[in-house]
């Protein structure tokens, strides 16, 4: 570290601190307690190091530029942030309308609709099978669509 505040105190190593983690999990090893397997089946460590970072073949690359991993938008979500959203799975379109304009209210940015079985494919609530219905929005008419969305 350099000068400023703390300074006076070395700066610990990956070892250093590994050591304390071990000793604080009651010498269990940092691998088993810690570590953590995603869905996707990747492992994500407690603590990254630049090391972590050296070989990866993506990290002279730029964002909206080939191969895309940084994101399709040279700026990034600078100029277009992140949408905010959660799926809203109500069947009525009143029940929908209300809870999207309560989400939209509390800093939700766009809306996540999910249809039911016989809406997407383009038929009434009367051709749905048991369940079907309202597992999703149910929207028959362009009337039905004016209330999913007034507001």
């Amino acid at each position: 570290m350099g000068p400023g505040f703390l300074s006076e105190f070395p700066r610990p190593t990956y070892e250093d601190w590994k050591k304390e983690a071990e000793a604080s999990l009651k010498g269990a090893p940092l691998e088993k307690k810690t570590y953590t397997a995603t869905y996707e089946n990747i492992t994500l460590k407690p603590m990254y190091l630049p090391e972590d970072a050296e070989n990866l073949p993506h990290m002279g690359s730029l964002p909206g530029f080939p191969p895309y991993v940084r994101g399709a938008e040279a700026g990034g979500y600078v100029v277009r942030p992140w949408t905010i959203s959660q799926e809203i799975a109500l069947g009525r379109p009143e029940d929908f309308n209300r809870e999207a304009l309560k989400d939209l209210s509390r800093g939700q940015t766009g809306l996540r609709i999910r249809l039911d079985r016989p809406t997407r494919l383009g038929l009434g609530p009367e051709a749905g099978a048991a369940g079907e219905v309202g597992q999703g929005l149910s929207v028959v008419t362009a009337d039905d669509l004016a209330r999913t969305l007034a507001d």
